[in-house]
């Protein structure tokens, strides 16, 4: 598993940093935005200068030009910075030698196939949906987008944009493949930690809301960001990578700060730290800038569903806050539980508040602010991954009551649990909505 470190040049961190600079700009301005700057500039030109307000003319249409511009500019910038950051990130990868040896990628595509397979059979992909539809939309031109929800979480229309896979069936087609690329990835984290782990546990923990709700609600850019966290634990050998693997994760969600503060805290190297954070720091001071052109989007995007603010909706529906929780991991919550409980007991100290903290802590944040409960708690799905593999691999698992409990936990259908929501178990086909309609869950839960 050991990989060679590169050394890169002064030049290309210099480089690096102008390209992870550029990516946070272009995020928080968008087309709107873009225009509004435009037209300070073209007044404040026009007043110093009364030989250039002559020959501005029609101001629209000069404002109009400038802002086109603008929105080309910052598709070719964002492009040639995507390339900067990916390299440290790609030469990583590269570098981590366990990915590519041909016998573990066949045996992984195969398991990963077999598991593809099985969670379509529990609830079949049938097509986008929710916000799914919209960033598919955004795939046909990103960069003419203006403010709003969706605007800064660009890269996943952005690549599917560059790629080719623009529009609702092709961003359809690369939601999917992006999900298997997840399962690999998976995968491939269990060899990582050594852990030789068994097709149902696989399935088992695929049930869980991180990896089953991509099925369930298509075009979300989860699989993604879920992908960039278990690169940033499998190949990010060095502190370039590991910018990179932060920067590409905020451009996917904003959210994902909740989960890299505590990975910067506890697993990546200490002398580091400050320079992560410090991307951190960037991105958010640019996140309040860009709401200081326009204030009034800030609760209008973020905070306020039906005139109620996501900690109101929490307030005045308890059992869906609870039911959500419960949901994103269901009886897997007892290996979380579990993992923690021996991390303290052995004096593993840091280990054990790296997994509340990336478990507990942040999907409690971040639930204070957003409505998705059991999305956004299942987004701590690395405390799964690290619980399991710690009690793997000193035999807590290999009773035959956790062996129960994992086969039990891919029968208890899988649901979606929103504060303003309810209580969701998929309307599409599959054995899980079935097994949903048939336990007449539907009309228990209905009521909260």
């Amino acid at each position: 598993m050991n990989t060679i470190v590169r050394t890169y040049s002064s030049s290309f961190r210099k480089w690096l940093w102008v390209a992870i600079f550029a990516v946070f700009v272009i995020i928080h301005t968008p087309k709107d935005k873009v225009e509004i700057i435009c037209e300070h500039g073209v007044d404040l030109f026009s007043q110093e200068s009364g030989f250039l307000k002559n020959a501005i003319g029609d101001k629209d249409r000069v404002v109009w030009d400038l802002t086109h511009l603008a929105v080309r500019l910052k598709k070719i910038i964002f492009l040639i910075s995507m390339v900067i950051l990916l390299t440290p990130l790609i030469d990583s990868l590269k570098r981590t030698y366990f990915l590519w040896d041909p016998k573990k990628v066949k045996k992984r595509l195969i398991r990963s196939g077999i598991v593809f397979v099985f969670l379509s059979v529990l609830v079949f992909p049938i097509k986008l949906s929710g916000y799914g539809v919209s960033y598919a939309r955004m795939s046909l031109s990103p960069f003419e987008m203006s403010s709003g929800w969706l605007y800064r979480r660009l890269f996943n229309p952005a690549i599917a944009h560059f790629l080719g896979f623009q529009g609702s069936v092709l961003y359809y087609i690369l939601s999917l493949i992006l999900t298997f690329v997840l399962i690999y990835f998976l995968i491939a984290y269990f060899e990582f930690q050594r852990i030789k782990i068994n097709l149902i546990d696989i399935l088992s923990i695929t049930t869980c809301s991180f990896v089953i709700l991509n099925f369930m609600a298509q075009g979300f850019p989860d699989p993604l960001m879920f992908i960039v966290f278990l690169i940033a634990l499998i190949a990010t050998n060095s502190y370039e990578s590991r910018l990179a693997v932060i920067t590409l994760g905020l451009v996917v969600h904003e959210a994902s700060a909740f989960i890299f503060v505590p990975l910067i805290l506890f697993v990546f190297p200490k002398k580091d730290a400050y320079k992560c954070f410090l991307v951190i720091a960037l991105y958010f001071v640019l996140f309040l800038l860009s709401y200081m052109i326009n204030l009034g989007d800030f609760m209008k995007t973020y905070i306020v569903i039906g005139d109620k603010t996501a900690f109101e909706w929490m307030i005045e529906y308890p059992v869906r806050v609870l039911g959500g929780w419960l949901a994103s991991y269901k009886l897997l919550w007892i290996v979380i539980i579990y993992g923690i409980v021996k991390m303290f007991r052995s004096n593993e100290l840091r280990k054990g508040l790296c997994v509340v903290s990336i478990g507990v802590i942040s999907p409690l944040l971040m639930n204070l602010l957003t409505f998705d409960v059991s999305r956004h708690i299942g987004w701590g799905s690395l405390a799964l991954l690290m619980c399991y593999s710690y009690l793997m691999r000193r035999g807590y698992l290999q009773t035959a009551l956790m062996r129960f409990i994992m086969l039990v936990n891919i029968l208890i259908p899988s649901i979606y649990v929103g504060t303003n929501a309810g209580f969701r178990g998929n309307g599409g086909v599959g054995l899980y909505p079935w097994l949903y309609e048939l336990s007449g869950l539907h009309r228990i839960l209905g009521g909260f």
